[in-house]
């Protein structure tokens, strides 16, 4: 039997593999785009947890988030989701504005 060859047991009860391939998430620091990490994710693992695990996230309290490439903020997401994706760790965003109306007296100006 060649090292390629592909069995196929039509006896066999299940369509599963015996050992399933190990996925990964690749997180990938936005200081420096050469620092990647990949990370094996646990059941029930939001990708902020499975950040946590990569080592790139802000050491010193600062606030920092989960992006995916696009730029959208998914550290809530459910690791087990974005398996095989490439993820970036960075700074949360800082949200713009200071939700005070343009007017404080309330007329018309």
């Amino acid at each position: 039997m060649r090292e390629d060859e592909l069995i196929i047991d039509i006896e066999a009860d299940t369509d599963e593999p015996n050992e399933h391939p190990t996925k990964t998430l690749v997180f990938v620091s936005t200081f420096d785009p050469s620092s990647r990490v990949e990370v094996i994710p646990m059941e029930g693992q939001t990708v902020r947890q499975a950040a946590e695990v990569s080592g790139l996230t802000a050491r010193d309290g600062s606030a920092w988030t989960v992006y995916d490439s696009l730029g959208v903020e998914i550290s809530h997401m459910p690791s087990f989701d974005m398996i095989g994706d490439v993820l970036y760790v960075g700074p949360a965003a800082v949200s713009a504005g200071d939700n005070q109306p343009a007017n404080p007296e309330g007329g018309v100006e």
